[in-house]
């Protein structure tokens, strides 16, 4: 750890500390593994992304259900890795529009996951315990959009079966039906 005096020595006028990579504090964390019961995915490796539980009580609760581990309280180092999540969870990149409406996109150092993001991954469970997280609600105006059009379609359709240009086709067309009732 690096503090006022030694910064100072440096030139910096501000009086504050901060954590180096060789220090001691920095090396007695412990790793963040997975908590997910049976996975070893960011053991080995330091890459691996990992998130942490959210601070939202009724959030906190979904994920624990989600990763099915008995007697399980998460605290504040316990994380659940990126394989874990279903890909539309994770932001990986952030984008913004620029006032001429060019879209600019750069890649996230570390992913983050979006609001409504829980577990739904779980490779080494049994199959019942992976369950896809259903698909995003359509806003019930584009529903009901959607709906006039199609009905507009089938419409459509079925005045052009039903259209009548002569006298004869009302009579190969019409006739028959109205005869066999």
């Amino acid at each position: 750890m690096v503090c006022m005096g030694e910064r100072r020595s440096k030139g910096y006028t501000d009086s504050k500390c901060w954590v180096t990579p060789n220090s001691s504090s920095s090396s007695s964390r412990m790793p963040r593994s997975c908590c997910v019961p049976g996975c070893k995915a960011n053991y080995s490796s330091s890459d691996a992304s990992a998130f942490h539980f959210p601070k939202d009580e009724a959030r906190r609760l979904q994920w624990v259900k989600a990763i099915h581990r008995e007697d399980f309280t998460p605290n504040q180092n316990s994380v659940v890795c990126a394989r874990h999540f279903e890909d539309h969870f994770i932001i990986r990149e952030d984008s913004m529009t620029r006032p001429d409406g060019t879209v600019i996109t750069a890649k996230r150092g570390k992913p983050t996951l979006t609001k409504d993001a829980y577990p739904t991954i779980f490779p080494n469970h049994p199959q019942y315990m992976s369950k896809k997280a259903p698909p995003a609600r359509v806003n019930p105006q584009v529903r009901k959009d959607k709906a006039l059009e199609r009905d507009e379609l089938q419409f459509q359709d079925w005045m052009k079966d039903d259209m009548i240009n002569t006298f004869s086709d009302f009579c190969d067309n019409f006739v028959p039906k109205v005869s066999k009732d």
